[in-house]
């Protein structure tokens, strides 16, 4: 069976429907791509993988035009921002918007990277000034035993105890 018959007997319903045609539907270039062409069933998914940015990538308004849904995973939250992962789930599935939101939670709240990663940079300086106190202190500490263990301590000192006896 060559990849044309495999496709149009998937988009009768006569065949199953895999990855490669999903793939093979997806090389077509954008001028000749047909959403409606794509053989699923009328209460499937379809996750789409590098679609670019709204604007920049041709396919993006064809989608837009189908009787499907698209759902980009960089609109489900911050952390998925760079994400180019799509989903073209049915206008009236109910359970995919249940569906969307449990993973968008997932990557939402504590996963804020840039406010982790700017707290963990403010963590850092704070460090280093700490670190550079007890450095100025250590040596001050060295000095002042420096001081005390010096000849001219011992000799006042000895001063002190002849003059007013042992202190």
């Amino acid at each position: 069976m060559t990849d044309e018959t495999l496709f149009e007997a998937a988009a009768a319903g006569e065949a199953p429907l895999d990855a490669f045609l999903i793939r093979r539907w997806l090389e077509l270039s954008p001028e000749t791509l047909r959403v409606d062409a794509l053989p699923i069933p009328p209460d499937g998914c379809v996750m789409l993988t590098n679609v670019g940015r709204v604007g920049d990538d041709p396919l993006i308004p064809r989608l837009l035009a189908d009787a499907r849904r698209l759902v980009l995973f960089r609109e489900l939250g911050p952390f998925l921002s760079a994400s180019r992962l799509a989903l073209l789930v049915p206008r009236d599935a109910a359970e995919t918007d249940a569906h969307l939101e449990r993973i968008g939670t997932l990557f939402r709240g504590n996963l804020d990277f840039l406010t982790m990663a700017r707290r963990l940079v403010e963590l850092t300086r704070e460090n280093a000034a700490l670190n550079s106190v007890r450095d100025e202190l250590r040596q001050t500490q060295a000095e002042l035993a420096a001081l005390r263990n010096s000849r001219v301590l011992r000799f006042v000192r000895a001063v002190r105890t002849r003059l007013f006896g042992r202190v």
